[in-house]
C-alpha cells in the first residue's frame, strides 16, 4: 500500500518539524508498504530527514504575516486566522497538493483545518483521510465565536464524499466521523521515534519532585487546578514542583511567590535536560475538559516516557493499555496527595525500564503497523 501523509505549515515550528521528521524516519523501516510524509510550507526547515516539503505558490505578503517564532498568531490576530482570509491562498495550495497525491497513492492522509471558506477546495476526495487532532468546532471556539460557528456550517460539507476521518485518539476520531454524516473512523495515536531521545540523568532528590513542561501554559493544561489542588494538600510529605514553559499574566500571579512551586520559564534543551534528570514524575495535560475531551495523545508524554520519566495525567491516553503501569490518569475530582503516591510509586523503576516498557506504545513504526493493518480493512 502506498500512503502520503501531507500538512500544512504557514509557520516554522521546531516541534512539528520534528515530528514529521521522526515519521519520515521511522516510514523508511516499513516492510512492503510505501508511507511519504509531505508538508506544504515556504519554510525550509521542514525538508529535513526524507520529509518532502512542498512550497506553496502564494504572494510574498502572506509570508510576511506570520515571520518564524511569533507563536503562530502573527501580526494579524487568532480571530483573522479563524475566519482563514489570510490563509486562503496557502490553504488552496494545500488543496491542490492533496489532488495531486490522491491521483499517486492508494491513500492520502490530510490534516484537516478548520473553518476553511474561502479556499479552493478539493477535488479528489474518495481515497482521502482527514486526520483530526482535535474536536474542531470546540478548539476553533476557544479563539473565535465565529470561526466555530462557520466551522459548524461548513465542515461537514467539506468531508463529504471522502474515504472517512482519522483521529489521534478514538474520542476525537468517533465524533468527528459523526459530524462529517457518519463517515468511517480509524484511529492513530500521536508518536515518535523514540531511538533519538536519550535517558534522562537520575539525580533524584530526598523531597519528591514534580514537573510539569509546556511550550505556553494553556487551559487544558489545567496548571491553575494543579495549584488549587495543590494548595488543599494538608500533608506533610516533602516536594517540590517545577515548572518549564511560558505563562501568561493571570498564571504568573499564581506562580510567582507559592511556596515549593518554581518557574524556570522556556528552557533550552541543556537546562531542560538538567531539570528532567531530577524529576520523580512528570505532569501531563490535567484539564482536557476544557477541551471537551476525556482522552488525550500528547507528543510531551510521549517525549518524557522515552527519557524513563512516568506520567500523571488528569485524562485517559488510549494509546496506552489498563496495566501499562507508568501512564497514572488521576480521576476528575483528585487530590495532591493521589499525584504524590503515584510519584512515590515512580521511586521504584529506573529510567531504562520505563523507557523500554514505554517504547511499544509511543513509537513510530510499531504505531504505522498497527495503522496501516486497520487501514487494510477500510480500503477497498
Amino acid at each position: 500500500m502506498r500512503v502520503a501523509h501531507v500538512s500544512l505549515s504557514v509557520e516554522y515550528y521546531p516541534g512539528v518539524a520534528r515530528q514529521r521528521a521522526d515519521e519520515a524516519v521511522a516510514a523508511r523501516l516499513l516492510d512492503g508498504d510505501a508511507w511519504d510524509v509531505f508538508v506544504v510550507s515556504g519554510q525550509e526547515g521542514y525538508g529535513r530527514d526524507g520529509v518532502r516539503r512542498i512550497a506553496p505558490d502564494v504572494p510574498g505578503w502572506l509570508t510576511g504575516l506570520f515571520p518564524p517564532g511569533r507563536g503562530g498568531v502573527g501580526r494579524i490576530g487568532m480571530a483573522g486566522r479563524a475566519l482563514t482570509l489570510n490563509l486562503a491562498p496557502a490553504r488552496g495550495a494545500f488543496n491542490r497538493v492533496v489532488d495531486a497525491l490522491a491521483g499517486e497513492y492508494d491513500v492520502v492522509l490530510a490534516r484537516y483545518y478548520p473553518g476553511e471558506i474561502w479556499a479552493r477546495p478539493m477535488r479528489r476526495r474518495e481515497n482521502v483521510l482527514f486526520v483530526h487532532h482535535t474536536l474542531a468546532v470546540r478548539e476553533l471556539g476557544l479563539e473565535s465565536r465565529m470561526g466555530a460557528l462557520i466551522e459548524r456550517v461548513t465542515g461537514p460539507r467539506r468531508q463529504r464524499g471522502c474515504l472517512g476521518v482519522v483521529g489521534v485518539t478514538p474520542e476525537i476520531a468517533r465524533a468527528e466521523a459523526l459530524r462529517a454524516g457518519g463517515l468511517a473512523w480509524l484511529s492513530m495515536p500521536n508518536a515518535i521515534h523514540a531511538q533519538r531521545v536519550r535517558l534522562a540523568g537520575d539525580v533524584r532528590g530526598d523531597a519528591l519532585r514534580l514537573v510539569m513542561v509546556a511550550g505556553r501554559f494553556r487551559p487544558w493544561h489545567g496548571l491553575d487546578v494543579v495549584l488549587a489542588r495543590m494548595a488543599e494538600y494538608a500533608g506533610h510529605e516533602p516536594f517540590e514542583l517545577h515548572l518549564a514553559g511560558a505563562l501568561d499574566a493571570d498564571l504568573r500571579r499564581l506562580v510567582i511567590g507559592t511556596p515549593r512551586v518554581a518557574w524556570h520559564g522556556i528552557l533550552e534543551p541543556a537546562p531542560l535536560d538538567a531539570l528532567l534528570s531530577t524529576a520523580d514524575v512528570c505532569f501531563g495535560s490535567m484539564a482536557m475538559h476544557r477541551a471537551g475531551l476525556a482522552e488525550a495523545s500528547s507528543i510531551k508524554v510521549r517525549d518524557a516516557l522515552a527519557r524513563g520519566l512516568p506520567v500523571v495525567a488528569g485524562c485517559a491516553d488510549p494509546a496506552f493499555p489498563a496495566d501499562f503501569p507508568w501512564y497514572m490518569p488521576l480521576e476528575r475530582d483528585w487530590a495532591w496527595g493521589e499525584a504524590l503516591e503515584r510519584a512515590r510509586r515512580a521511586r521504584g523503576a529506573s529510567r531504562a525500564e520505563v523507557a523500554a516498557a514505554a517504547r511499544e506504545h509511543i513509537d513510530y513504526l510499531p504505531v504505522m503497523r498497527r495503522f496501516l493493518a486497520d487501514l487494510r480493512g477500510l480500503v477497498p
